[in-house]
């Protein structure tokens, strides 16, 4: 019985990693089709970019909630890349006040 258990158990983590992952991929996959969009002034690339890269991640990821999850996901791991680097730049910088300030740039309020 134990090792049913424990076999259950592990079932259910690795579904839940794997549909982490999958999510994480399709995000991936939407940027970089994003940016491939071709627009015929340069202007115009940045909704170009936005609007191809919400219309692939909503065929993707259809579930709204899985999708609001993998958007808040890349900002936190991006604002965390970007609050290190700035970490390493200056010394001198609060790290978690850096972090709140790039999660407040999508929208995202993070105490």
């Amino acid at each position: 019985m134990r090792k049913v258990v424990l076999a259950t158990l592990f079932l259910l983590a690795a579904g839940g990693a794997y549909g982490q992952t999958k999510d994480d991929i399709a995000l991936a996959d939407c940027r970089a089709e994003s940016l491939l969009v071709k627009v015929d002034h340069p202007l115009k690339a940045g909704p170009a970019q936005l609007a191809a890269f919400q219309n692939c991640l909503a065929g993707r990821l259809p579930n709204v909630q899985r999708r609001q999850i993998s958007l808040f996901r890349n900002a936190q791991a991006t604002c965390d890349q970007d609050a290190d680097n700035e970490v390493k730049r200056d010394p001198l910088t609060d790290r978690a006040e850096y972090f709140k300030k790039c999660m407040a740039g999508p929208g995202y309020i993070v105490q």
